[in-house]
């Protein structure tokens, strides 16, 4: 009987030997298996601010901020948009292995501003933790003494005309600096014409008269132009003034399309889903609209049939489909739309998107 408990006992051992080994390789495997699948990028800009401390008006300052992926799968870089004021320019690369760095030059126009400014950058990456990132540059602007112009008006509304007519309008230029305000040029288009009274440089705390007119209104519809006023005031050095209004007679066909660009967004491309959006098509003009033709790239399908109409103030709401994908990447095509507007060959819409393959994902 000892004999027999004696072997129960050392065959229990060995059972549990064995579960303990099992269990280690278990997780072992399974650990390995999770490292491989948290595979994920990781994007680390150097500084999120910068600080270009007191600047002229009128200068412009650059910085170039440095994103590098510290994470263990490739980063993309989605998009880049800035703030007013800044501008800033596609990053040396948009795709980073790990350990790869990119650049990203950013500048800022201080023309026309003073005292504090704050421009933010804005930069959407494939970062699962943090996918937006607002970088900023900060500036304070020092406004150097000088001339310094102001108009009566920065617009000119001249209503509804009859064709032939030949609307005026005096606008007061006054000075508001401490020096002499001398005007270097000023110009118009072919529809209008301006003098400035009198033309000789205008004192501190002077005015003058700029004596708008136009040429004698030919054409039936919407009129909208520019008077551009180019001084030696170092704050504002190219002001304008616009002029708009509105002349009776029947319009032409004429397209307005919104949206007029198309971001699909990410697809996949081994379990792809079709995608559409409405794009609206209105006739703005006083004769009806043909559609003749919409050329649409590879992948991409329209719901209507062609050709047709739209009568004036109407309006079409056309499907666009994206229907298969072929390659992974960024997607940037263009739809061209093909109507009986005189002078308009063609319009345009852009398409762009981009579509992720999971044959990439962990390599």
């Amino acid at each position: 009987m000892k004999f027999y408990f004696d072997c129960l006992k050392s065959f229990s051992l060995i059972i549990a030997i064995l579960t303990v080994f099992s269990l280690d390789s278990v997780k072992a495997d399974s650990s390995g298996l999770s490292d491989k699948s948290t595979k994920i990028p990781q994007a680390h800009f150097k500084e999120l601010v910068w600080d270009f401390g007191k600047i002229v008006q009128g200068e412009k300052v650059s910085h170039t901020f440095e994103i590098k992926n510290t994470g263990s799968a490739e980063l993309i870089i989605k998009k880049v948009h800035s703030s007013c004021g800044c501008t800033a320019v596609s990053p040396s690369k948009k795709k980073l292995l790990p350990g790869e760095t990119a650049y990203l030059h950013t500048t800022f126009n201080s023309a026309g501003r003073k005292d504090y400014q704050s421009k933010k950058v804005y930069v959407t990456t494939n970062d699962p933790k943090t996918p937006n990132t607002a970088l900023e540059i900060r500036a304070f602007v020092n406004v150097p003494e000088g001339p310094r112009i102001k108009l009566s008006t920065p617009v000119w509304d001249f209503g509804l005309q009859d064709k032939g007519a030949t609307p005026e309008l005096d606008v007061t230029v006054k000075n508001e600096g401490v020096s002499d305000l001398i005007f270097e040029r000023i110009h118009t288009s072919d529809l209008c014409s301006a003098t400035l009274i009198p033309e000789t440089p205008i004192v501190p705390e002077g005015e003058a008269v700029l004596h708008l007119e136009l040429m004698p209104l030919a054409k039936a519809g919407i009129v909208e132009l520019y008077v551009n006023l180019l001084s030696n005031d170092t704050t504002r050095p190219n002001v304008s003034i616009r002029v708009i209004g509105y002349v009776k007679g029947k319009l032409p066909p004429k397209l307005a399309i919104s949206p007029r660009k198309w971001d699909f967004g990410i697809v996949e491309k081994e379990n792809f889903s079709p995608k559409q959006i409405l794009i609206y098509m209105r006739n703005i003009g006083g004769k009806n609209l043909e559609i003749k033709e919409i050329k649409m790239p590879f992948g991409f399908e329209i719901g209507i049939d062609l050709p047709f109409t739209i009568a004036p103030h109407q309006e079409t709401a056309v499907p666009f489909k994206l229907t298969r994908v072929s390659t992974a990447g960024t997607i940037k095509k263009l739809v061209f739309i093909y109507t009986n507007e005189p002078g308009f060959s063609n319009r345009r819409i852009d398409v762009y998107g981009y579509v992720k393959s999971l044959l990439n994902i962990n390599k």
